[in-house]
């Protein structure tokens, strides 16, 4: 059965503009600002005063430059990022009132120390990048709605706090760690990972290019994506083996970053900045090993991935339906995973699946696969996922209001590889 023509929300590719906000947007900035301000003032009050100052400067120069009439009243698609595109309605009602700032008393007295010690060993550049690792803080600094260092802060101690945990609390290793990680970030270029299906450039003129084509080929035929979540708000990240015929030695890696940047950046949407860690889900149903098994390098190269760089970001992984000549495949795998990790692994089949998945996730946010009475239907669009549905949901989002059909989406940037 063919598939369904999908209404998809507008959005337009073009390099990013300058930022040129009128006096109507500065105020809403503003807005915006103080409602962060008097989050940040509640758990510190010693910096009420001068965030307070920040932001008054901040109004001053934003709306005093502006004395164009046409400006503060019209605010045309040239400028405004794509970020605000696909997300502004939605955001405007919920992001500034649900998402939670990160703030000292999100973590332990013990773990602020250690925070601290790092975060006076980094650069103001590594600040950043660890900051950025938070994909609505990577959000807000691409909009400019970044209102001062002291959230960039928060922002980057989660990522610190999560190499400490690991770490069972080293400082020093977990410094280390985080100082690779970095490197290891902007080595597979994670933050143009993020933007490549929705602008035709970032900082050079065929950097997105490269990337959408490796990440298409990878995501091919649906191979993993991120849909629905549990009850607690974790994201499921979803890899289905059957669809792999072929393994590309770079972007096996790479795709899955994709994805699985994409299941953090939806738990933390959906949790308000609460919830960090993620489900991950594989689904061996009709999976054959000499078809469908990865090379053993493939998946070392991964699982030390996710060792070394995404720490406590996994809540549970489980293995659906697989077969027994996977569970000798997995012999060979298991050296490559900690212990911690190991713990958290469950194979599940069967009758299992009930007693495991029932209490676990509503049937209205689950696969059949998954849940004997999942509503979410077996096929997805992965080309709509990638081109039209914002970063930071899943692969059923829908807006029933706009009308920019994916067919087009794929076609502008298809036409800017030629």
């Amino acid at each position: 059965m063919p598939p369904q023509e999908i209404q998809a929300p507008q959005f337009k590719l073009a390099e990013p503009p300058e930022f040129r906000l009128s006096a109507a947007v500065a105020r809403l900035r503003l807005t915006r600002r103080r409602k962060i301000q008097e989050k940040i003032s509640k758990s510190h009050p010693s910096l009420a005063d001068q965030t307070e100052k920040k932001i008054d400067i901040k109004e001053s120069l934003s709306i005093g430059n502006d004395t164009s009439s046409e400006s503060s009243e019209n605010l045309t698609q040239d400028s405004k990022t794509d970020f605000d595109d696909i997300e502004d309605d939605e955001r405007s009602n919920n992001t500034l009132e649900n998402l939670t700032v990160p703030t000292s008393n999100t973590f332990s007295h013990s773990d602020e120390e250690k925070c601290q010690l790092i975060m006076q060993s980094l650069s103001e550049s590594e600040i950043e990048a660890a900051a950025r690792a938070s994909y609505e803080y990577f959000r807000r600094s691409e909009t400019n709605s970044v209102d001062d260092d002291n959230t960039r802060n928060m922002f980057a101690m989660k990522m610190i706090r999560r190499h400490i945990v690991a770490e069972k609390g080293n400082v020093k290793v977990a410094e280390n760690k985080i100082r690779k990680t970095l490197e290891f970030r902007a080595k597979m270029k994670i933050d143009a990972m993020r933007q490549c299906f929705y602008k035709l450039h970032y900082k050079e003129p065929n950097e997105f290019t490269d990337i959408r084509k490796g990440i298409d080929k990878e995501l091919k035929d649906g191979k993993h994506i991120v849909r629905g979540h549990d009850l607690n708000n974790h994201a499921f990240f979803i890899i289905v083996p059957r669809r792999y015929t072929a393994f590309d030695n770079e972007w096996y890696l790479k795709g899955k970053l994709y994805s699985l940047e994409r299941a953090l950046a939806y738990t933390e949407r959906i949790s308000g900045g609460t919830v960090e860690k993620i489900n991950v889900v594989f689904d061996y149903e009709n999976y054959k090993a000499d078809k469908h098994e990865p090379p053993l390098t493939l998946i070392k190269e991964l699982m030390f991935c996710l060792r070394d760089h995404y720490p406590e970001r996994m809540q549970h992984m489980f293995f659906v339906n697989a077969p027994l000549k996977f569970r000798a495949f997995w012999t060979l795998v298991k050296p490559f995973i900690d212990p911690v990790t190991k713990r958290k692994i469950q194979f599940v089949s069967g009758s299992q699946k009930k007693s495991v998945f029932e209490n676990f996730v509503s049937p209205d946010q689950s696969m059949r696969f998954m849940h004997p009475n999942g509503r979410k239907p077996d096929e997805y669009n992965v080309e709509r996922w990638k081109y039209v549905v914002p970063f930071d949901h899943d692969i059923d989002w829908s807006n029933d209001k706009d009308i920019y059909k994916v067919s087009s989406a794929v076609q502008v940037a298809k036409e800017s590889e030629d």
